[in-house]
């Protein structure tokens, strides 16, 4: 699949999961009115081979409708390429009926966090320890005020018995300028 029918794909999930999220929600016209985006991060990933993943809008970045929102995920292995994958969910409260954060001690996951519901994956390619993740906010404004919850998970056999690190989480919010 090209890059650009991925990303169209990925952002009618995205589109999907927003109006999910918003039960009942009822969509007035903003006439004009500014609605702010806003990005936080939340939580704490665990240690990799190079420190914790970190997980951040790039420069001044922030999820307005129409336009394309992109984070960055540092702190990964120093590889030419490596692999990363990005989860998009809707809550940080609950992950198939288990509380969040959900510990992943158990799988080999020493001191990593599941901190979000990830009901979609996204495989990103990080070049050089850095990898940018583009997501395309629909340009309607039925989605402004609506949230959305990201977090990464790189490879890294150096991070523990599961050969995977994890970074922090963020919660994203939609807005019209």
């Amino acid at each position: 699949m090209s890059t650009k029918r991925s990303t169209a794909v990925f952002s009618l999930i995205l589109s999907s999961l927003i109006l999910l999220s918003m039960p009942g929600r009822r969509v007035t016209k903003l006439d004009g009115a500014m609605e702010s985006a806003a990005f936080e991060s939340f939580g704490s990933g665990c240690r990799g081979s190079v420190g914790v993943p970190l997980l951040e809008p790039l420069d001044d970045s922030l999820p307005w409708i129409g336009s394309e929102f992109v984070l960055q995920i540092s702190n990964l292995p120093p590889l030419q390429k490596s692999a990363v994958f990005g989860f998009l969910g809707d809550t940080d409260s609950m992950f198939r009926g288990a509380n969040l954060p959900l510990d992943l001690s158990i799988i080999g996951m020493t001191g990593c966090n599941l901190l979000i519901n990830a009901r979609l994956t996204k495989f990103i390619l990080s070049e050089f320890g850095v990898a940018h993740w583009e997501l395309e906010v629909p340009n309607d404004s039925a989605f402004v005020g609506g949230n959305f919850t990201v977090q990464a998970f790189a490879f890294d056999a150096q991070a523990n018995g599961f050969g995977i690190s994890v970074s922090n989480a963020g919660l994203g919010t939609i807005g019209a300028q």
